[in-house]
């Protein structure tokens, strides 16, 4: 009979503990690399989505107040010029108020909304009023963004200059009243409208006791007859 020892084969030792654990250790070490991109790549997709989803809001947020007249008052008017896929991109506001006022909305609306100014038209009422047309492009909304100054002058304080002119006298002549002027020895007649460079002041009405000045900022300033200086209104 035939002797087949060469098909005998041995049978593979049990694998042992500390194999077993091995190879465990061994898998997760190929595997852990894989898995710990595959959530870095999740997790950062998670913080992009919830950013867009921001942005979103913020837009929207933003959309809301321009479109339904959140800051329109009796002083000041606002209108979507244009709008491109549902989303307001200019916008315009116009007005009549003192300088102090103009100053409190831009403060206002930049608190509220990113906009971008375009172009802007001032007019200095005779009143001390400013007239104001302006037109913005309306931005992405950013916390980070630099406030704009919009405001077409400065408020200034007492104007010194005008402590050393002195009102002498007032004449009326065809219904215009006209106001006599000294400064150092020089002396000019003035009527209301008139520029004065030196001072930086235009006159805004003449009285027969008072001249009322009004600076680029709105700011009024009085010369009486009996006083040499110039008074704040």
């Amino acid at each position: 009979m035939w002797n087949f020892s060469f098909l005998r084969v041995k049978a593979w030792p049990q694998p042992s503990r500390t194999l077993l654990c091995l190879l465990v250790v061994l898998q997760i070490a190929a595997w852990y690399p894989l898995w710990q991109y595959h959530q870095s790549d999740v997790q950062h997709d998670n913080k992009q989505q919830a950013r867009m989803d921001g942005h979103t809001q913020l837009r929207q947020r933003q959309a809301k107040l321009l479109v339904s007249n959140s800051f329109t008052s009796e002083t000041l008017q606002t209108r979507v010029v244009n709008t491109e896929k549902g989303e307001v991109t200019q916008w315009a506001i116009s007005g009549k108020m003192l300088l102090g006022h103009w100053q409190a909305v831009q403060e206002k609306i930049q608190e509220k909304v990113a906009i971008g100014l375009v172009s802007a038209s001032w007019t200095l009422t005779m009143d001390g009023h400013w007239q104001g047309h302006l037109l913005f492009d309306v931005l992405r909304p950013n916390k980070s963004q630099s406030q704009q100054d919009w405001l077409p002058a400065r408020q200034v304080a007492m104007s010194g200059a005008l402590a050393q002119w002195r009102l002498i006298s007032v004449a009326v002549f065809q219904g215009e009243a006209f106001a006599l002027l000294s400064y150092q020895s020089a002396k000019r007649w003035v009527a209301q409208g008139d520029w004065l460079p030196t001072l930086g002041l235009s006159v805004q009405r003449v009285l027969p006791d008072q001249v009322t000045f009004v600076a680029p900022s709105g700011d009024a300033f009085l010369l009486s007859v009996r006083d040499r200086n110039g008074m704040k209104e």
